[in-house]
């Protein structure tokens, strides 16, 4: 029996790493709106319903009663300046910290990557960095992300006034073009 990249006796070793290379990339790769982290320390995911808490009549549609949250996600991440990635990069961690940040604040959604999910329609909430003396050459974030529910409309065609049995409340509203608002009348004070 054979493993995708192993080496077998009488095959090339290199046969062997291409193999082992082709297995971590065929994996999907953590990732935050594109970037990278050179180490994911901790992900925490949460996912809730919430249910209504007065009766339900028997019969009724259960879900006009609950309803889906957005995802929250929270990660610790961590870059390095002496990491492959950096390729000697004395400003690595910094530049990637103003990703991050530039990323918050361009408040335009974003896809997730963990290792347990793929989450879309994210928006980065909290960004909060330590940096210590034993830290200056590295970046350690903690981030939290919220999912924005993007609910899809559709315009609808209402039928003319004439097929209509109320249509003064149930017609199409009607574009009466600019009106100019008349000054109000002084109210006279009463006489006693």
């Amino acid at each position: 029996m054979s493993f995708p990249g192993f080496a077998i006796p009488g095959t090339s070793v290199l046969a062997g790493i291409d193999g082992l290379v082709n297995i971590f990339l065929a994996a999907p790769q953590r990732q935050i709106g594109g970037i990278v982290a050179n180490v994911t320390v901790e992900e925490d995911a949460t996912d809730e319903l919430t249910i209504t808490e007065h009766p339900v009549e028997q019969g009724a549609s259960i879900t006009d009663h609950a309803y889906k949250n957005p995802a929250r996600l929270r990660i610790r991440a961590g870059w390095s300046n002496s990491s492959i990635q950096a390729g000697a990069d004395p400003n690595y961690a910094t530049d990637i910290y103003n990703q991050l940040l530039a990323l918050q604040v361009s408040a335009q959604v974003f896809t997730i990557t963990t290792g347990k999910r793929f989450y879309s329609n994210m928006l980065m909430r909290m960004i909060r960095q330590d940096t210590t003396q034993e830290t200056e050459a590295a970046l350690d974030v903690i981030m939290e992300f919220q999912q924005i529910i993007i609910a899809a409309t559709a315009p609808t065609n209402v039928p003319p006034p004439t097929q209509q049995r109320f249509p003064s409340q149930t017609a199409a509203p009607i574009n009466l073009s600019t009106r100019q608002l008349l000054p109000a009348a002084p109210i006279n004070p009463p006489v006693n």
